[in-house]
């Protein structure tokens, strides 16, 4: 984790970037994070599929979920110090409380796309995240991680991160 990346983006994807932002509400180089948080359909359609040969573990799968308001007081700290949060993610069910106002973007219900997902990775502060490896993004472009409610005690790839487990019961 100490290289220098290795991977850009094209002068064409890069238009292409700086017009999603601008979209989003991001103007200039305007600081933000993004918020990953996995949801039970995103588990019951991707997660559960990977692990059918492990019948005892989809109980842990669904338990082992962040709830998205647990989050909030994060969001409205971030947003108080001008950083905007972009919540990222696949299959969601939940939108953002729309009382956390503009700085709070809730991307996973807007035009997100494969690209997007990778740009706004590789240009965010940091990555925030519950229990999802959508941070692995960040960590090509060397983004630092906060990951939080981790359900398996295993690191992540940046000297710079921070893992906090989930509280066992």
């Amino acid at each position: 984790n100490a290289g220098k990346t290795t991977l850009g983006f094209l002068d064409s994807e890069i238009q292409v970037g700086k017009i999603l932002e601008k979209e989003l509400g991001l103007i200039g180089n305007a600081p933000f994070v993004c918020l990953s948080i996995p949801s039970k359909k995103y588990r019951e359609l991707v997660d559960y599929k990977e692990t059918e040969h492990l019948t005892d573990a989809k109980d842990d799968l669904i338990t082992s979920i962040p709830d998205l308001e647990s989050y909030v007081p994060v969001i409205q700290d971030l947003i108080s110090k001008d950083i905007a949060v972009i919540r990222m993610g696949v299959h969601e069910e939940l939108k953002l409380p729309e009382s956390l106002g503009q700085k709070a973007i809730d991307y996973a219900f807007l035009n997100r796309s494969e690209f997007g997902d990778v740009w706004l990775s590789s240009r965010c502060l940091f990555y925030l995240t519950g229990g999802s490896g959508a941070w692995w993004f960040g960590s090509i472009f060397g983004k630092p991680a906060v990951a939080t409610d981790c359900y398996e005690l295993r690191g992540t790839y940046g000297s710079g991160d921070i893992f906090i487990p989930q509280l066992s019961r």
